[in-house]
């Protein structure tokens, strides 16, 4: 997760106290059909995952970063894992932000329709200063559960195209470059899940407000600053945050909004083209702009995740993905 130039916006929005808007569990009925995988994301696989992503950092000097050995081995970890399940891989190259060789890996499970693909995202990359287990080793331990999950149940409509970025942390430049060689394919994309940063250990499970709800309790000129600074999402973000809202319910989760930090990664690579939604994990930021007590820290370990949190945020994301894969 990169703040950057965001930043602002969200201290502006936490000292209004106006950086989420809450709906308890309670105050709305989950429909039937949104009710949350009963097959549990294991939470013994997702420590397995975020141990891993760990070990690799401690072995490489504490971090996974971009072009770094530690983000090598982080590649070979998760292809490893996608090709023990069957699951093919390929690798787009890009020239990086600090000059190295930029690595995105990608996989496809194919469906009944090839035309039609829903894609989900993580960024696989620390910052220089930490392990990066929060931001973002829990994104990538989430998708290759749901990987497992998909795979194990067999055939689906639509594929499902599993993205792991590299070089998010300096601007989302794997995704955005992706995106900028592949614009023919963007049409063939039903839906972009975007996955940084769950279930910290000082943080608040949220959805990007994509229909901008939210924005009506804010003040005129954070409204407007907000405007102009993000993109308008895609046709059809509306129905994922929907989905999602609903999933967060019968999981038994309120339901907080969004407004800012979901757009300060990947997901800002395709929300204008592709219908775009996702959870994050947004801790409390100070009014001297510090985003939680690990964040981009060396501290940034397995001990400042919730499992619990993270299982319950796979189970609702598997659930919508499902959803999203066969309609």
């Amino acid at each position: 997760m990169t703040v950057g130039r965001r930043r602002g916006v969200m201290v502006a929005l936490a000292l209004v106290g106006a950086a989420i808007a809450v709906v308890p569990p309670t105050a709305v009925a989950a429909p039937p059909e949104a009710v949350v995988d009963r097959v549990d994301a294991s939470a013994e696989r997702l420590r397995g995952d975020l141990t891993a992503l760990q070990a690799i950092a401690d072995r490489n000097g504490g971090n996974r970063a971009t072009g770094t050995p530690g983000f090598a081995e982080s590649v070979d970890y998760v292809r490893q894992t996608l090709e023990s399940l069957g699951i093919g891989t390929q690798e787009h190259e890009f020239k990086a932000q600090n000059g190295h060789k930029g690595r995105n890996l990608l996989a496809d499970i194919p469906g009944r329709d090839p035309e039609h693909a829903v894609m989900l995202g993580a960024h696989l990359d620390s910052v220089p200063t930490g392990p990066g287990i929060g931001d973002n080793g829990t994104g990538v331990a989430v998708l290759l559960e749901i990987a497992r999950q998909v795979k194990a149940n067999g055939l689906a409509d639509r594929t499902l195209r599993l993205a792991f970025w590299d070089d998010e942390e300096a601007g989302a430049v794997g995704s955005r470059q992706w995106v900028a060689e592949h614009t023919a394919e963007l049409p063939r994309l039903t839906a972009y899940l975007n996955v940084d940063m769950l279930a910290l250990r000082d943080g608040t499970t949220q959805v990007f407000d994509a229909d901008r709800s939210s924005w009506s309790s804010l003040p005129a000129d954070l409204a407007e600053e907000l405007a102009r600074s993000q993109p308008k999402p895609a046709q059809g973000s509306e129905r994922i945050e929907r989905l999602l809202s609903d999933a967060l319910r019968a999981a038994g989760r309120p339901v907080v909004e969004d407004q800012v930090l979901f757009l300060s990664s990947d997901s800002n690579s395709f929300v204008a083209d592709v219908p775009t939604g996702g959870l994050v994990s947004a801790p409390g930021i100070t009014p001297e702009g510090v985003l939680g007590e690990c964040y981009h820290q060396a501290c940034d370990r397995t001990s400042y995740v919730n499992e619990e949190e993270l299982r319950v945020s796979t189970a609702v994301l598997s659930t919508v993905t499902r959803q999203l894969l066969m309609t």
